[in-house]
């Protein structure tokens, strides 16, 4: 019997895109689950004293092995003094991850992002800038909703399921911070939230 043999290239991105797509099941399953338990007030939170600039350099460093080959810089500005947060450092991680996750998918054109972290009274604010095709004026007041994705994302077929944000928003408020945003269509967005300080 003849035996066929593979080609090593197209059997590797065979197996690449099977391992996205697991990916992307594991990611939405996940996000899934944490809408359930943020609906029923039973997503668990360990709060911990945490130095806020050590877990943005630590996400910021993940992010930098990952997008430095596609164009995209991450700029981070962190005031030199400890700023003290008693917070889910995991939870909280997540949130910064999403925002920079979308900061760069909707960032086609490359250019850079910047993250900031603002010590404001008793407050941390940190905030996401991109330069990237913003949100239409008349779909912003829908941005955290639950799998909503905006007209231009959908257009230029940008992958998500719409819940990263709704999560996000959830787990600041449930930390009594808060989230907003600014953006302008064409120009980029600005994500903000807020984290209240250990005296």
């Amino acid at each position: 019997m003849r035996q066929i043999q593979a080609d090593p290239k197209a059997l590797r991105g065979s197996l690449e895109r099977i391992v996205r797509q697991a990916q992307r099941v594991s990611s939405l399953t996940s996000q899934l689950l944490d809408v359930s338990r943020l609906r029923t007030g039973a997503l668990p939170l360990e709060h911990k004293l945490v130095e806020l600039q050590d877990l943005l350099r630590d996400v910021v460093e993940r992010f930098r092995r990952h997008v430095g080959e596609d164009g995209i810089r991450i700029r981070m500005e962190i005031p030199p003094m400890p700023v003290p947060c008693r917070c889910d450092r995991t939870r909280i991680e997540q949130v910064v991850v999403n925002l920079l996750t979308n900061a760069i998918k909707y960032s086609p054109g490359g250019g850079p992002i910047d993250l900031r972290l603002v010590h404001a009274g008793r407050s941390a604010i940190v905030s996401v800038a991109d330069r990237g095709v913003g949100i239409p004026a008349d779909q912003q007041g829908m941005v955290f909703e639950p799998f909503f994705r905006t007209r231009n994302a959908i257009e230029a077929q940008v992958e998500g399921a719409g819940l990263g944000l709704h999560i996000s928003k959830q787990i600041v408020e449930q930390h009594g911070g808060r989230m907003w945003f600014d953006s302008l269509l064409g120009a980029g967005s600005t994500f903000y939230f807020s984290l209240p300080l250990e005296p």
